[in-house]
């Protein structure tokens, strides 16, 4: 509480959050406990020792959950919707600047149950009012580590072997050699894109990366 400076407990877990530009909403995400998904032991056969190695399943992927919480007068937080499996092995979040659409990067990319919106190393991109509601997957490559979402322009930047720039209204795409970023953003025209590689900060014009 900025006016008295009370500190007080959220009644929800969070790995990490993010704001929303209206200032009504929290976006946060949940990467569960590591476990273990590998079994190990063995068998004597003749009085000699076999190991042997069992994958469990239930535990792959790290499928990590998304929430949406709305900021109360009471200044408390109201969870408003969530999806489970929003990406794997969450490690970062990204809201577009209208607010409108949000995205969770993994290092595992996005492993949905159902795959008709596409599956695998790549971002998955949700209507922020509707986590039901997949604008767009893009494929990456291993691993996603970086997303930014443009507003005028509809532009999105996604990163991992690959790195693309897209639309978030079509499946045209571009792909770009600049290196991994560890951060990225669009400049608030949306006419630069600025990328933070190794010791370096890229600022690329929109038009030439279309370009290319």
């Amino acid at each position: 509480d900025l006016s008295t400076g009370e500190i007080s407990l959220s009644d929800y877990e969070a790995t990490g959050i993010a704001s929303d530009p209206t200032g009504e909403f929290v976006y946060g995400y949940r990467v569960p406990p590591s476990k273990s998904n590998t079994q190990r032991g063995q068998i004597l056969v003749r009085g000699k020792p076999i190991y042997f190695t069992i994958d469990n399943e239930e535990f792959s992927w790290t499928q990590s959950t998304l929430f949406r919480f709305v900021i109360c007068e009471t200044k408390q937080l109201l969870l408003a919707q969530a999806r489970i499996n929003a990406a794997s092995n969450a490690k970062k979040i990204s809201v577009s600047p209208d607010g409108k659409i949000v995205a969770l990067v993994g290092g595992g990319g996005w492993r949905p149950l159902d795959k008709a919106s596409g599956v695998g190393y790549g971002i998955a991109y949700y209507n922020a009012s509707d986590f039901e509601h997949v604008l767009r997957f893009i494929e990456t490559d291993a691993y996603p580590n970086a997303t930014a979402i443009s507003e005028s322009n509809q532009l999105i930047f996604a990163q991992g072997g690959q790195t693309k720039l897209s639309h978030s209204v079509n499946d045209d795409e571009q792909k770009l050699e600049i290196g991994q970023a560890s951060s990225v953003c669009f400049s608030s025209d949306d006419r630069w894109l600025f990328a933070a590689v190794g010791q370096k900060l890229l600022a690329i014009p929109i038009t030439d990366a279309e370009k290319d």
